[in-house]
């Protein structure tokens, strides 16, 4: 009789011990559905701010308005310009204004396109924008003449806690 109450205990306990492992496993899985979807938002949100920042930079560019361009850049930021007349690295936020300022004085008008859709990626507090794009450029001395310039373009971008 004593085991026949301990073999029912313990189908009871284990019974208990199932439901309740069962309820808890659901309970950590709906916990960590909403965690993933907080952290998709929050992906997502970076993301959308990382484009909307690479996008005004390069409508910037077209304004040239070099204030608005150089206040994307933080002081320590490399520029890494290849190819053409102003190909180079330049370092530190007076070397980039001045590279664009020579690009400015350059040409007179400038448009953008961007080829291809730009692809966001974030690493935590770090995202990285790439984008083919082509700017048309009408240079000062022949604003007649139409020049395109194709540039695979990368912005690496960093937040911060003012941004």
């Amino acid at each position: 009789m004593l085991t026949a109450i301990f073999i029912a205990l313990t189908i009871i306990f284990a019974g208990l011990f199932i439901g309740f492992y069962a309820v808890d496993n659901s309970t950590i899985a709906h916990k960590d559905t909403q965690l993933k979807k907080s952290q998709d938002a929050y992906s997502d949100a970076k993301a959308s701010s990382a484009l909307e920042a690479a996008y005004a930079h390069w409508n910037n560019i077209t304004i040239e308005n070099l204030a608005n361009v150089s206040a994307g850049y933080t002081d320590n930021a490399t520029l890494h310009w290849i190819g053409g007349p102003l190909n180079g690295v330049y370092s530190g936020i007076t070397s980039i204004n001045s590279t664009w300022s020579k690009f400015f004085k350059t040409w007179s008008a400038v448009w953008f396109y961007a080829e291809t859709p730009p692809t966001v990626i974030v690493n935590g507090n770090y995202s990285n924008v790439t984008s083919t794009n082509q700017f048309i450029l009408t240079p000062f001395n022949n604003e007649t003449q139409v020049q395109y310039l194709n540039v695979s373009y990368t912005l690496n971008m960093m937040y911060m806690n003012n941004s």
